[in-house]
């Protein structure tokens, strides 16, 4: 069942012409980059323009992941998907695979340009193996990311355009990392904006002020207390979280050849943990329509 489905997800890809016109675009962009800036060049560092290509997958990822969920609410086929004698693992598998095999195909165009390097050169072939370990393994996690965005929202172009800006805010942090504030005040003010934003949601849900107003001075306290006990806790607290859970900052390693074991791990935790987030979501809809 898990086939059929993949092979029905697969299909839909390709069904209309903007799909060939995204496609032919990538493929145009990614040969125009190899073309000026390492082959004329005779620049043989592949990992580099991997490197480079990460800043596509703000375009990318959006357009990949816009449709997985949001078409489904939107057309209403949601109620025939969720009510097949199938586990809903079965539909994450089948959906993931199937984007999966759309980013292989933009990956094997790749290896088009290892083998121009291979016959005017000679490439550091365990460095770029790595580096495409890599790569490969950053795009499925913002791909993960861009589904869990789309199951959360029946409208395709603010899928894309919450995770246009997800990507985005990745990218830009990732490169903004040396020169980000390390100071603890610059870590409380973070921290104080995403405790009035929560108790924000909380009020908006229940339109009870006092629980948000109590709530929110209790996470206050603690913070503040939690400072004045400890006082480096928050100090270059912001750098050291990016440099951390950034997937660009992890994926970094592998652009340079090295391959550790917990940057590994770190990807293939954050895939499953992603796609957990949409199976939640989606089993709402699951438990609904049964």
């Amino acid at each position: 069942m898990i086939l059929a489905l993949y092979k029905k997800e697969l299909i839909s890809y390709f069904k209309t012409p903007l799909a060939y016109v995204f496609l032919a675009l990538i493929l145009f962009f990614t040969g125009v980059i190899f073309t000026t800036g390492f082959l004329f060049r005779a620049n043989q560092n592949f990992p580099l323009y991997l490197r480079i290509l990460t800043t596509l997958f703000v375009v990318i990822i959006p357009l990949l992941t816009m449709r997985s969920y949001s078409e489904e609410f939107k057309n209403r086929t949601d109620q025939l998907l969720f009510t097949l004698p199938i586990p809903l693992t079965s539909i994450l598998i089948a959906k993931f695979l199937a984007i999966l095999t759309v980013f292989a195909v933009i990956i094997g165009n790749l290896f088009l340009y290892l083998f121009v390097l291979q016959r005017f050169g000679s490439p550091d072939w365990p460095h770029i193996i790595i580096a495409m370990i890599g790569f490969i393994l950053l795009g499925s996690t913002l791909i993960s990311l861009g589904m869990a965005i789309s199951s959360y929202t029946q409208h395709q172009l603010l899928a894309a355009l919450i995770s246009f800006i997800a990507v985005l805010i990745i990218v830009i942090l990732t490169s903004l990392t040396p020169i980000i504030p390390k100071s603890a005040t610059a870590s409380l003010l973070l921290f104080s904006s995403i405790i009035a934003i929560q108790t924000q949601r909380l009020y908006t849900k229940t339109h009870k002020k006092l629980p948000s107003i109590v709530l929110f001075l209790t996470l206050l306290s603690i913070m503040l207390i939690w400072q004045i006990t400890s006082n480096d806790s928050f100090t270059n607290f912001i750098p050291m979280f990016l440099r951390n859970y950034s997937p660009l900052v992890r994926y970094q390693s592998f652009n340079q050849g090295i391959l550790h074991l917990n940057d590994l791990v770190y990807f293939v935790v954050s895939i499953i943990v992603l796609q957990y987030i949409t199976y939640l979501n989606l089993e709402k809809h699951y438990y609904k329509e049964r």
